[in-house]
């Protein structure tokens, strides 16, 4: 998700009243919402992730992008009455309180939301056999990965690494403890701040042209 050359730009969250199906019955309904989310936004793509609460309730959470250019307020209302129809719970009070949608103001609280809810531990003690934890929307929507390649020399190489490290270590410093023990390792930093990194080490005029983070 990070990597996408374009950000999700939507958070949604689907969840049931008092009385609730089992995961299976759950992403039944899940399939049907996503038919009809197509059918009102061909250009949306979402990825899903379902989970238990702690009363033992599947919900899901969606990440990704509605596709059309519609006030939050309409997209929240929507969400609500498709959800609620799919459902057929009849709770008035499912209506008002069983969806939400929001969205993603900045790639921090993007991270921090992939971080709070799609990296939880999956399964729950009262599920059996509840299939995939995951899944895609509209795929064929989903924005590409984009890369760069870029060629260091050793000490240059070395330079970088310790530019990452000291970055780790202002925002996580026991990652960046990790971080330098290790022969490779994967780092999700914003894209500007890598430019930076490189036009530094470099001293060339680097524009990596990619989104979100690299």
């Amino acid at each position: 998700l990070l990597s996408l050359h374009r950000q999700p730009t939507h958070f949604v969250t689907l969840t049931y009243p008092n009385d609730y199906p089992s995961p299976k019955e759950a992403k039944d309904h899940l399939h049907h919402f996503a038919v009809l989310l197509v059918q009102s936004f061909p250009k949306c793509w979402f990825f899903w992730k379902i989970e238990p609460q702690k009363r033992g309730a599947p919900h899901f959470h969606l990440v990704g992008d509605f596709g059309e250019d519609w006030p939050i307020f309409k997209l929240r209302a929507w969400v609500a009455a498709t959800w609620f129809r799919v459902v057929g719970s009849g709770d008035i009070r499912h209506l008002k309180a069983g969806t939400s949608v929001d969205p993603v103001t900045t790639h921090r609280r993007l991270v921090s939301y992939l971080v709070k809810y799609v990296s939880k531990p999956q399964g729950h003690h009262d599920w059996e056999d509840p299939g995939r934890f995951w899944g895609k929307i509209n795929s064929a929507n989903i924005p590409s990965v984009s890369g760069v390649l870029i060629h260091l020399a050793r000490g240059e190489v070395i330079a970088f690494k310790r530019l990452i490290r000291r970055w780790l270590k202002a925002r996580a410093p026991r990652y960046s403890k990790v971080f330098s023990s290790l022969l490779s390792a994967t780092v999700y930093i914003p894209v500007d701040v890598v430019e930076r990194m490189l036009r530094w080490i470099t001293q060339e005029p680097i524009t990596l042209e990619l989104g979100g983070y690299t």
